[in-house]
């Protein structure tokens, strides 16, 4: 799907290749060493790459409009994410108590009070 948020073509292959994608029910992954000569529906195809590298090592195909569509890869790029270390320290940072106070009043209910 990464190639599609990058993709510049015809709207109309994306809002297929959506609906394609939407539209599965039972999908199976299927690693062939080459995509066969006709594809079937529900199938993505698994592809090894001409240069695989360790984390991304298939290409990702679906038969679609009687053509093969690439979809995207198996790469996982999670580099812009925080990891568990990072979210405590951040977090660990951070006060316990919010910026105001909520109390019970005389009648049962809360207000809130802001520091002055």
């Amino acid at each position: 799907m990464a190639d599609l948020i990058n993709y510049n073509g015809d709207i109309k292959v994306i809002k297929q290749i959506c609906d394609l994608i939407n539209s599965l029910t039972g999908v199976q992954f299927e690693v062939v060493a080459e995509l066969p000569l006709v594809g079937q529906s529900n199938i993505i195809y698994l592809v090894p790459k001409t240069i695989p590298n360790v984390d991304n090592i298939y290409d990702e195909y679906v038969w679609i409009n009687n053509a093969y569509e690439l979809i995207g890869d198996t790469e996982i790029d999670l580099s812009n994410y925080y990891t568990k270390t990072e979210t405590n320290t951040l977090l660990s940072g951070k006060q316990n108590k919010l910026p105001f106070d909520i109390v019970e009043n005389q009648n049962g209910g809360y207000d809130v009070i802001y520091p002055s």
